[in-house]
């Protein structure tokens, strides 16, 4: 009895450890196994029952049903799964994702310009255990931390970081060369991250080649405003070119308005928007002139042009 009991266990295990070694895909599995494993598992019984002294009827279907039971025990189970490690990296990327001025300076030095982060989506790859066909041991795929990163200042499309075993946050050299030669996008975060105004108007809709110049307007009030020349990239990430003061924007567009005939007492802001970042769809800046005969409003415009500012009169229906 002993012998026989012996035997049974001995066909059981070794058909289940056929079956492990076997295990392979979904794809494979069934045109594998249906065939071999249940006649497996009948040859492993009458083997046990001979070499162990056991009834061969008894063990070779013992043997069958063994070799039944591991098809669909393997067949139910994939042959990868989920580890211990994706867990551990996904609640590392979240916190790492929280160090936005971690990945900032990181992302400054990666590129060698000053740019503004905007957002960070943090994800995990990998982490998984997978089991090979015809083998025994598992291999363990390592977690990978990822983290998708865009800007505020920068350029117009993400980067993927990835942290590497030393715990730093790289990104591949085929990444960073596209990267870099990508126009770059300014957004409400970094404008307003340098210019405490209430309102901001850029010039133009982007996105810009790094060293283009980009004319902001700062506008305190309707009667307080001032126009920058920034040029884009470099390590400021935006520099300023010059300033132009709003007395100065004043007596330029007052020029403007006299050689077309029609003085202004009083220039002002044309649309004040509020707080915020305004894109206008070309690179000029619209006032209001107050003519001094007090006739029909004129409309007064601070043209953009590389890195100077044209001042001029146009048409309230010009584009």
């Amino acid at each position: 009895m002993n012998r026989m009991t012996l035997a049974i266990v001995v066909t059981v295990a070794a058909t289940a450890a056929l079956a492990w070694w076997i295990k392979a895909d979904w794809e494979m599995g069934w045109l594998l196994w249906m065939l071999v494993l249940p006649a497996a598992g009948s040859a492993l019984g009458l083997v046990a029952a001979l070499i162990l002294r056991g009834r061969l009827e008894i063990v070779t279907a013992v043997g069958f049903a063994a070799g039944a039971a591991a098809l669909w025990v393997a067949m139910s189970t994939p042959h990868q799964w989920a580890g211990a490690d994706p867990t551990q990296a996904e609640r590392r990327a979240a916190a790492l994702a929280g160090s936005t001025h971690l990945i900032e300076a990181r992302l400054r030095e990666l590129l060698g310009a000053g740019v503004d982060l905007q957002s960070v989506q943090p994800s995990v790859v990998g982490g998984r255990v997978r089991k090979q066909p015809f083998r025994f041991l598992p291999e363990r795929e390592p977690a990978v931390i990822r983290l998708s990163v865009t800007f505020a200042l920068g350029p117009n499309r993400p980067l993927m970081l990835q942290l590497d075993e030393r715990d730093s946050l790289t990104a591949t050299p085929e990444a960073l060369e596209s990267i870099r030669q990508a126009p770059w996008v300014i957004r409400e975060p970094a404008l307003t991250r340098r210019f405490p105004a209430p309102a901001l108007s850029v010039a133009g809709h982007g996105p810009w080649t790094p060293g283009d110049v980009v004319g902001v307007r700062l506008e305190q009030s309707e009667s307080e405003w001032s126009l920058l020349l920034l040029r884009v990239g470099g390590e400021a990430g935006l520099e300023t070119v010059r300033e132009v003061s709003g007395a100065e924007s004043r007596a330029g567009l007052a020029r403007a308005a006299a050689q077309a005939g029609r003085p202004v007492r009083d220039v002002r802001i044309y649309l004040s928007r509020g707080a915020g970042v305004t894109y206008l769809p070309s690179a000029r800046f619209d006032f209001i002139g107050l003519p001094e005969d007090r006739r029909a409003n004129l409309r007064l415009i601070a043209r953009l042009e590389g890195d100077d500012i044209r001042y001029e009169t146009a048409d309230w229906f010009d584009p």
